[in-house]
């Protein structure tokens, strides 16, 4: 676990620069540390959390991505893997060509 302090200053810092925090909680979620998640030692609400293996209690391989619905843009996703789409939401908010970009239709015609 993080010191304490850790998360809310990483968490102050990524919001000066309009960075996002996400939270893996795969290990630790679900109150494998003593509280329902990690983040929540230090009263922390990451603008993406990440969850697994307890989601099932080991019965199925199932990941959940969480987060409101200013990050996620109101796109639901579902899958039994959800952590491509924490990482196609970040790269959905950058300006820089994307990953989704090379399936256009004007980028398979050239």
């Amino acid at each position: 676990m993080p010191d304490s302090g850790y998360l809310s200053s990483a968490h102050s810092l990524l919001k000066k620069h309009k960075a996002l925090l996400i939270a893996d909680e795969v290990q630790t979620g679900l109150a494998r540390t003593g509280r329902m998640l990690c983040c929540d030692h230090d009263g922390v609400r990451p603008d993406i959390l990440v969850l697994g293996k307890a989601l099932s209690g080991g019965a199925y391989p199932v990941s959940a991505v969480l987060a409101d619905d200013e990050v996620r843009g109101g796109v639901f996703y579902a899958r039994v893997f959800a952590q491509p789409c924490a990482a196609l939401r970040v790269q959905a908010r950058s300006k820089e060509k994307t990953f989704l970009d090379f399936f256009s239709k004007e980028e398979n015609q050239q």
